[in-house]
């Protein structure tokens, strides 16, 4: 997660969304502005566009009566795809957000790049845009090649693992996922930790921790305040996912294979 101190991370994602205030109609057509194509291809230059169905309900409600008058509206709506040559970086816009995937990840200052770039080519393209959230995600998978899969001490804050001493036997485990959520007053974090266990039901096979940091704010804002956001964000997430992991499994991080 340090971007300078470690060789090698456990983030499998990270993502930075911003959710726009009203839709942008000029996500809906066809084509995108020709200005923010041309910055997107920089830098994701393989478009992979889907249509979806959209669905939703009106409703009218007769005068004087309380019988409704229900009706499915569905209309076709387009999600602007787009990737890296390597596919290891996703770009994602729609007339509701766009949102930026990093399943390689290779720094802050990469991840900033292609974000900063992508968000201020579509402020340019759309002056008039407002947004109403942004959010930063990283998702770490922390793993071990063996022992046992209960015991990540070696690994993880003990202060994480007090949820596995309520059990009187580990065995039985198939899940063990924990939450906590902490309000800052502008923005919120939710930290989710644990063992998902992809097996689920089976018991617990895999030797994988989840450390899932969600830092998001919301009300309106401009792409300075973003920027702004985007940098405080990730030092909040970079604070706890040091407090999160052990002395042991940070020297682990540095060492070149």
């Amino acid at each position: 997660m340090n971007d300078i101190c470690y060789f090698s991370n456990p983030i499998t994602q990270a993502i930075a969304r911003i959710d726009f205030l009203n839709q942008v109609d000029d996500f809906k057509k066809k084509k995108l502005p020709t200005s923010l194509l041309k910055e997107i291809k920089k830098y994701f230059p393989v478009a992979e566009p889907v249509e979806k169905k959209e669905r939703q309900f009106s409703f009218t409600i007769q005068k004087g009566s309380f019988n409704k008058k229900n009706k499915l509206l569905e209309k076709t709506v387009r999600e602007w795809i787009f990737f890296t040559k390597d596919r290891t970086k996703k770009l994602v816009i729609t007339h509701q957000c766009m949102f930026v995937v990093h399943f390689s990840y290779e720094g802050k200052d990469n991840f900033h790049n292609h974000f900063s770039k992508i968000m201020k080519a579509i402020y340019r393209s759309i002056p008039d845009l407002q947004s109403k959230r942004f959010g930063m995600r990283y998702i770490n998978i922390v793993k071990k090649s063996k022992g046992n899969p209960y015991n990540w001490r070696q690994y993880i804050n003990k202060n994480l693992l007090s949820a596995f001493n309520v059990p009187d036997d580990k065995e039985p485990i198939a899940r063990i996922v924990s939450n906590i959520e902490l309000n800052f007053d502008y923005y919120m974090i939710r930290f989710v930790y644990g063992i998902t266990n992809p097996d689920f039901p089976a018991k617990i096979k895999k030797h994988e921790f989840l450390l899932d940091f969600d830092v998001y704010c919301t009300g309106m804002m401009d792409k300075e305040e973003i920027e702004s956001c985007f940098v405080d964000f990730h030092k909040k997430i970079q604070h706890y996912f040091e407090k999160s992991i052990t002395a042991k499994y940070k020297a682990m991080l540095n060492e070149k294979v």
